[in-house]
């Protein structure tokens, strides 16, 4: 089994750092050209996150800091400026981390500096750091071979509660952080690493990766001075890379940061991210080619490469959606599980759930990676569960909804495609403009109190500002609300417009006037649209059923539509039915070509 990693010791002390003299020679700093281009000429992409929020399950990330370039590029002259300003670093970063912190190499190239550097950094915080060597880190040793120098840096980070990523693993459960090392990783089963990390809730994997693909910027070069040659440098390479492979075979639908010094193409000789490892999070450094990208599919974040000739140093922040299956261990079927395995499932795709309920059983239904849980209750009948809640499962049994289970999800993909579509052009929008953009329901939000209910019937926007569900004041238009309770946003609402107004973007129209009445609407009725709009993007974004009606299976989106809107018209005792059927078909039209722009 992997070994535990507890929490580190609690600082109480912050012991004064005691410092050998290190004379001015052992700081000269060393440039290679091929990464002094990247740096000068900057990637431009427009994915940048300079901006984003840190939030809940962040993970924040740094690399390429180069303490000598740092000394040099502020003009630090003599021994206590270069303290000074290695104070000054670590104060900025010990300030901006966050539960768990990354540094993919690079921090210096002189031992000394090196480790006077974590020294001051962990003396300031008891925040987590996972740390990959650079290759700058091996030019300290002259004598040692490579895996001297590494146990070397072991040995010390371990010392003062860092982790050492190099070719080895790190899963986070809710139990703690358990480490793979790289003599168990290697010649581990598929079946074992599967059964090890089946409740990991996130896996950090990586080390220098080594530039064995790289026939430009290489051993060659003399980016790892003496320690190694290029043929080494490909044996190292290939040991990663294999690795690698495991992970990606093992983990592929693990939330799974690979850290590396290395960007990707210099250790994977294939190269293609999105069929090995879509989903997984590429960290890495080294080539100071700041760059990121991430489409949910392909994540790339290489953009804080502090680099040569910046002066300043900041974190970077990634989010980690915790949203694993604790229960894909499980072949298709019909299987008894217990109240704990039901909530740690739950738990794991980031679902609070309270079940304080007795009952005989509870079963779990799987069938291609789509699940649904049933209750037998004390008396016999069975319910669904709707997370801590009962949907009455009607006189079926469990093999009707295990036969039945696919056609019910096709049936609601099918009536969620155009619309979740047309819902997320609108949050790309009100992101466009600094609002949230978040979805839930039938929701998009502009902030906390502030949001636009969009109509899954008639396409239409509501946009409304609410302190509960029953304090709602509606709004005449998007624009006006932006107007009265979000002035800021409202000027970059009227800029976007302008430049946007010919390509008919759905909230952005100067032609809206603006009107600052507002009226109160008691009305629950949206809510009760949006909670079972919940319950359906439940089964096509985390592929659970919590609710099932027999109605829905084989029927049409307007059929559907037209169902559901008589049932929250029964709910709310307005006994409306929504049968204009051209109508209708002119709205999904209406939706399927604001989609297509």
């Amino acid at each position: 089994m992997g070994k535990k990693s507890g929490n580190k010791e609690t600082c109480t002390d912050h012991k004064k750092i005691t410092l050998d003299l290190i004379t001015s020679s052992s700081i000269n700093s060393y440039n290679f050209s091929q990464v002094v281009k990247n740096e000068i000429i900057e990637t431009n992409n427009s994915n940048s996150n300079d901006n984003f929020q840190i939030f809940d399950d962040s993970v924040a990330y740094i690399t390429d800091i180069h303490l000598l370039h740092r000394f040099e590029v502020n003009n630090c002259k003599i021994f206590p400026e270069y303290i000074e300003e290695l104070d000054r670093i670590t104060d900025k970063i010990a300030k901006e981390s966050v539960q768990v912190n990354l540094i993919a190499g690079d921090v210096s190239s002189n031992y000394d500096y090196y480790k006077l550097f974590f020294d001051n950094l962990t003396s300031k915080t008891n925040n987590t750091f996972f740390v990959t060597l650079g290759n700058h880190e091996l030019w300290s040793f002259k004598n040692e071979k490579l895996s001297e120098i590494i146990d070397i840096y072991e040995e010390y980070l371990s010392s003062k509660g860092v982790f050492l990523v190099h070719n080895n693993l790190y899963y986070f459960t809710d139990d703690g952080i358990y480490e793979l090392p790289f003599s168990m990783l290697s010649e581990i089963s598929d079946e074992e690493l599967e059964r090890l990390t089946n409740n990991a809730f996130l896996v950090i994997f990586g080390g220098i990766g080594f530039a064995g693909c790289n026939e430009e910027f290489n051993a060659k070069q003399g980016i790892y001075r003496n320690v190694i040659d290029r043929k080494e440098e490909k044996i190292q390479t290939n040991i990663f890379y294999e690795l690698y492979m495991k992970v990606c075979r093992v983990l592929k639908d693990k939330n799974v940061i690979v850290l590396t010094h290395m960007p990707a193409r210099d250790w994977d000789r294939e190269y293609y991210y999105k069929d090995k490892s879509a989903g997984f999070i590429f960290v890495n450094g080294h080539n100071h080619k700041n760059y990121y990208y991430d489409d949910s599919v392909l994540r790339i974040y290489s953009d804080n490469q502090i680099g040569y000739y910046r002066k300043n140093v900041s974190l970077k922040y990634l989010s980690i959606k915790r949203n694993y299956s604790s229960l894909s261990k499980y072949e298709d079927g019909i299987f008894e599980i217990t109240k704990n395995e039901y909530c740690k499932f739950n738990r794991g795709l980031n679902i609070d759930v309270e079940l304080n309920r007795n009952y005989q059983a509870i079963y779990m239904i799987k069938r291609e990676n789509y699940y649904m849980f049933i209750m037998k209750s004390l008396n016999g009948s069975l319910n669904v569960l709707n997370g801590g809640q009962l949907k009455s499962a009607g006189k079926h049994s469990l093999r009707y909804f295990y036969n039945n289970i696919l056609l019910y999800v096709a049936a609601i993909n099918d009536f969620l495609d155009n619309y979740s579509l047309f819902q997320k052009k609108i949050s790309e929008e009100v992101k466009s403009i600094g609002g949230s953009g978040a979805i839930h329901g039938c929701m998009v939000d502009i902030d906390f109190y502030n949001h636009l209910f969009i109509n899954p019937f008639d396409a239409s926007i509501t946009a409304y500002y609410a302190t509960s569900e029953t304090d709602k004041y509606v709004y005449k238009n998007f624009a006006s609300l932006l107007y009265k309770e979000r002035p800021a946003l409202y000027d970059k609402y009227k800029c976007l417009a302008e430049e946007n107004d010919e390509k008919a973007l759905v909230l952005y129209n100067h032609n809206d006037l603006i009107s600052e009445e507002r009226v109160l609407n008691a009305d629950t009725k949206m809510y009760s649209f949006s909670i079972r709009m919940k319950n359906f993007q439940y089964t096509i974004e985390k592929n659970i059923i919590r609710r099932w009606i027999d109605e829905y299976i084989g029927k049409s989106p307007y059929e559907i539509a037209t169902l559901l809107l008589q049932e929250v018209n029964k709910q709310c005792n307005k006994e409306k039915t929504y049968t204009q059927s051209y109508e209708y078909q002119k709205i999904m039209n209406k939706i399927r070509k604001s989609t297509k722009k």
